[in-house]
């Protein structure tokens, strides 16, 4: 999104210098929620923070639908704005968890490495036929698809991913390694 939106905001008819400002808006507060992840998610924990990152995505889509249906989706500070919060949350929220699971699963306790590189494999991988398929179904369509896909992704990344809030990375490796998915307190302060 943030690669496009300035193109996306000219054809809205923005200014080149509005759609140049915009995007920046757009990255900067996607870094916020970056940021904002970095510092509460040891505490608040990947499951939490994942569903609300997905869950949360679906208002800022909402409201486009609902300009789109009442016809003020042209208006480009309104788009500049729900893209930018839909940055801080999904972007900034789900998109910092997928830099940390490998070291969650693994022996060696070292954050990021392979994992951002699979994340970038399968990113450019999707993109063509999430493109192809937006093209396909059109504007409106394709915020309908993506709202009910974050409520669903969200869903799905709570019921399958594991609680990391305030373990060390050699108690996510061992509650990994023995297939739990939850280690209760008694059980974290036993081992």
């Amino acid at each position: 999104m943030s690669v496009y939106s300035s193109t996306v905001l000219e054809d809205l008819g923005a200014s080149s210098v509005l759609a140049e400002i915009g995007t920046l808006i757009i990255d900067v507060v996607g870094t916020l929620g970056v940021v904002i992840t970095l510092f509460t998610v040891d505490r608040l924990g990947r499951r939490l923070i994942g569903l609300l990152g997905f869950e949360l995505s679906a208002v800022p889509v909402a409201v486009l639908i609902l300009a789109y249906i009442l016809h003020f989706l042209s208006i480009p500070p309104l788009v500049i704005g729900m893209f930018s919060l839909f940055f801080l949350i999904n972007v900034g929220f789900v998109g910092t968890l997928q830099y940390v699971p490998a070291a969650e699963v693994s022996a060696t306790n070292a954050r990021g490495g392979l994992s951002v590189g699979w994340e970038k494999l399968f990113e450019f991988g999707l993109a063509l036929p999430a493109l192809t398929l937006y093209a396909a179904i059109g504007l409106y369509h394709s915020l309908i698809y993506d709202f009910v896909m974050v409520i669903v992704a969200g869903i799905v990344l709570y019921l399958l991913s594991y609680e990391t809030a305030g373990r060390s990375l050699e108690e996510n490796a061992e509650m990994v390694s023995s297939g739990r998915k939850d280690m209760g307190e008694k059980e974290t302060a036993d081992t």
